[in-house]
């Protein structure tokens, strides 16, 4: 039977796959079981089906989700931002974000 999860801010498939499954293998069984690709983006809330550990080829890494599940670690590394279509603070700095003249000078 498969599990109910909330989704948190800055959620991916890849984060929900190594905190439920303890394996982003398992990336490729959840988007097909929600009906999504690997790549879309999530929203805050969204509730989405994880496979259960014994389906065959879904990628389970008992020990790893353990781990994650006894720590109470919710992974978020997406910065994309559904609410204002924008990617979050993670690009606003370094050398591409940065204007000649403002940022830096050259002499």
């Amino acid at each position: 039977m498969s599990t109910e999860v909330r989704v948190v801010e800055n959620q991916s498939l890849f984060d929900l796959a190594i905190e439920k499954c303890g394996s982003i293998a398992a990336v490729f069984a959840i988007a097909e079981l929600n009906d999504l690709s690997i790549t879309d983006a999530l929203t805050p809330g969204q509730i989405l089906l994880i496979p259960p550990s014994t389906s065959s080829g879904n990628g389970y890494n008992k020990p790893v989700a353990d781990y994650y599940a006894s720590r109470g670690l919710k992974p978020a590394t997406d910065p994309w931002n559904p609410s204002t279509g924008l990617y979050g603070d993670l690009f606003n700095d370094g050398i591409d974000y940065m204007a000649v003249g403002v940022d830096n000078m050259v002499q």
